[in-house]
């Protein structure tokens, strides 16, 4: 071959490589300008609702028939156990920000572990049931173990709480009751008084914001709330509870432990400073048992900072 075609031969191949080159240049502009866009779309519009997703959790028990080794993520592989809540969702060092757990509709669930969450707790039941059927009732329980052997189990630790009832069976919540033989090893060794019962005993404590929607609210031994004030204000600036729908409380009778311990079925225990900042809202409220008026309700309350939608 001579050094003209030998020449030329390398001149096209020369060309043809550019223009294989130009292809694959093309085709990786294209590739990046497609992921650009997809990027550009997960992280304008996608990657947002995703974080907000992430941050919210929403767990199913089934008292009856869950079991504590489901993934609890779903109605069809429900929890058994108000304490594999507080395993899934973080514990003292919490991952989310709402924690929303729905309770299979006619059954007990006993709270007798922590559950915490960054901002609010929400409970409501699920499931279809017969008009006929058993309310579905939160009940109050008691830590198990230690230095708090015996002592009235506080299940929300948030700044919100949402009890909201829906479907067809009933809603309740039951405080704690001390029944016949309980033994509270704090108050037994250290000759605790019943205010301070009542502060290290109530169902929620210090909780800025309680909402309970169509609820029927048991108040056995303990109160429902209690709020610390330890300065001028406290942990927080404004407390609101809000009783939404039709709510019923009832003053439950004494439990058999009672007489040894305290029996404080209020609706909101102030621990040391009385002058709390509170907001209370009702749409419609019934009252039984032993309690018949508003004023039962509440314990070492002043109602100088307190804006009330009903007149206590």
């Amino acid at each position: 071959m001579s050094l003209e075609s030998q020449i030329t031969a390398l001149v096209n191949a020369a060309n043809k490589l550019t223009s294989e080159v130009a292809n694959k240049m093309k085709g990786i502009d294209s590739t990046l300008t497609s992921a650009q866009k997809k990027f550009d779309e997960f992280t304008g519009k996608d990657f947002p609702a995703r974080v907000s997703d992430a941050r919210i959790i929403t767990v199913y028990i089934d008292p009856e028939n869950g079991d504590d080794d489901n993934s609890g993520l779903g109605s069809g592989a429900p929890f058994k156990s108000w304490g594999a809540v507080n395993g899934i969702t973080g514990g003292a060092a919490p991952v989310y920000d709402r924690v929303v757990v729905r309770v299979r509709a006619g059954t007990t669930l006993v709270m007798n572990h922590a559950v915490y969450s960054k901002d609010s707790i929400e409970i409501t039941p699920y499931g279809a049931v017969p008009p006929t059927s058993p309310a579905t009732r939160l009940v109050q329980g008691f830590y198990s173990g230690g230095v708090s052997e015996g002592r009235p189990m506080i299940p929300f630790r948030c700044n919100y709480v949402f009890i909201n009832q829906n479907g067809d069976a009933d809603l309740e919540v039951h405080t704690a009751e001390f029944k016949e033989g309980h033994r509270w090893e704090q108050v037994d060794e250290e000759n605790r008084e019943a205010t301070w019962m009542c502060y290290a005993g109530a169902m929620i404590q210090n909780v800025p914001r309680v909402k309970l929607r169509n609820v029927r609210l048991c108040l056995h031994d303990m109160p429902l709330t209690t709020i610390y004030m330890g300065g001028s204000l406290g942990d927080y600036a404004q407390y609101q509870l809000v009783l939404g729908a039709e709510c019923e409380i009832i003053g439950e009778q004494p439990g058999a432990g009672s007489p040894r311990y305290t029996h404080r079925p209020k609706l909101v225990h102030v621990y040391n400073n009385s002058r709390v900042p509170l907001d209370l809202i009702a749409s419609k409220l019934t009252l039984s048992g032993s309690i018949s008026s508003m004023s039962d309700l509440f314990e070492n309350l002043s109602l100088e900072n307190v804006r009330s939608s009903f007149t206590i």
